[in-house]
């Protein structure tokens, strides 16, 4: 059984996050986005909700040591 681990996300994250996005946009299946998706916008949104604001609630969910989820 393979094991999901949850943990706060970390600005460092933000790099797999975006190819995680833009995997999924890719897909055409489950996101509304329309390929090709800006790379540089979608890191900026990321990166705003990253961090020690007090509103600041991202997740990253790791399997070993990938990043396969978020929230």
């Amino acid at each position: 059984m393979t094991s999901v681990r949850v943990r706060p996300a970390a600005p460092d994250d933000v790099d797999a996050l975006v190819d995680l996005f833009v995997a999924v946009v890719d897909e055409g299946r489950w996101l509304g986005t329309q390929p090709p998706v800006d790379r540089v916008v979608q890191r900026q949104r990321f990166l705003e909700h990253i961090g020690d604001a007090p509103d600041s609630a991202a997740l990253v969910a790791m399997v070993d040591d990938s990043i396969v989820g978020h929230a």
